[in-house]
């Protein structure tokens, strides 16, 4: 079939060191004066920069989440994480420390798919573009699957499935994604990412961790490059170019940043990280943009959002 893929769109971000130190300063002191409850409102308030400072087609992405839903989100998910981990000291200080293992492990096994799906139900229905809502359509008995399969299926095979545990976690997460009526793909394999993956270990090993930075750059280009977008017989498609160079240059320079300003660099590092691996991202389409259109989409708490921060999976 001829390539009918012409017009190509960049990825820009145009966020400043300067600007998220002077956001990240402002919320954590409003954070530590009213003792933890401005965080809702300083993740917002973090997020609408984010968003705003990242362009596609020559538009910027808006975030519509606010304060109060996602301060609403905070007490309900902080407060299953400090049950969580409360039966698990309380047991362990019991006498009951195989109890505990099995209940901690059993616990993070049921809020994982949970997080997961609530955070994408909600940051997708918050997240808009030219004034075109995204949504997240999956069914968290299906997150729960999948989840639940790739966990038992890494852990028997000591591992070794944990290649396609994330291809097929990143297939539920894409292909349920939709911006408008254009919908979102991920058609990458567990084979593939398999063989890169063994690939990318064993040379890191043998060249001493020269490989290491071409091998995180592969890694990031696998999963960009093997999304796509999808508009009736239209289509569109992602393609990165990261490579090891550029890889070992922006951690080089992000190390001595964070030594040389004892850490206040920080935002510098994320702003011009972004800038980076954005900056080698293109979408190539045939897609008519004028011609995407709304549609409705449900309500979502903030709850997962949160959720999957507490449990430190980052997955947006």
């Amino acid at each position: 079939m001829e390539n009918t893929l012409t017009t190509t769109r960049k990825l820009n971000f145009y966020g400043k060191g300067g600007d998220l130190f002077g956001i990240m300063i402002a919320n954590t002191f409003l954070t530590l004066f009213t003792l933890g409850l401005y965080y809702p409102w300083a993740r917002v308030k973090m997020l609408k920069y984010m968003y705003q400072s990242t362009e596609l087609n020559e538009s910027r992405f808006a975030f519509h989440g606010t304060g109060p839903e996602i301060f609403k989100g905070f007490i309900k998910a902080y407060g299953l994480i400090i049950l969580i981990y409360g039966l698990f000291y309380g047991m362990l200080y019991a006498g009951m420390p195989i109890v505990a293992i099995i209940f901690f492990f059993v616990a993070i096994m049921l809020f994982t798919p949970i997080a997961i799906h609530g955070s994408l139900k909600y940051r997708m229905s918050r997240s808009s573009l030219k004034g075109i809502y995204f949504s997240y359509n999956g069914t968290l008995p299906d997150m729960i699957k999948v989840v639940f399969s790739g966990f038992f299926l890494t852990m028997i095979t000591f591992g070794l499935y944990s290649a396609w545990f994330r291809v097929s976690l990143m297939k539920q997460m894409f292909n349920n994604i939709k911006y408008g009526n254009v919908s979102l793909k991920f058609t990458g394999d567990g084979a593939d990412l398999f063989t890169t993956f063994i690939k990318g270990y064993f040379l890191t090993i043998f060249t001493l961790g020269i490989y290491f930075f071409r091998f995180m750059a592969q890694m990031q280009n696998f999963v960009i490059s093997h999304l796509e977008l999808e508009q009736g017989e239209k289509r569109g498609v992602f393609y990165s170019t990261l490579n090891g160079w550029d890889f070992f240059k922006l951690l080089f320079v992000n190390g001595l940043i964070i030594t040389f300003t004892l850490g206040l660099g920080y935002p510098w590092v994320i702003a011009r990280s972004i800038s980076l691996i954005y900056s080698k991202i293109e979408l190539v389409d045939d897609l008519d943009w004028d011609s995407i259109e709304q549609e409705a989409s449900g309500t979502a708490s903030a709850t997962g959002d949160i959720l999957t921060e507490g449990l430190d999976l980052q997955i947006i």
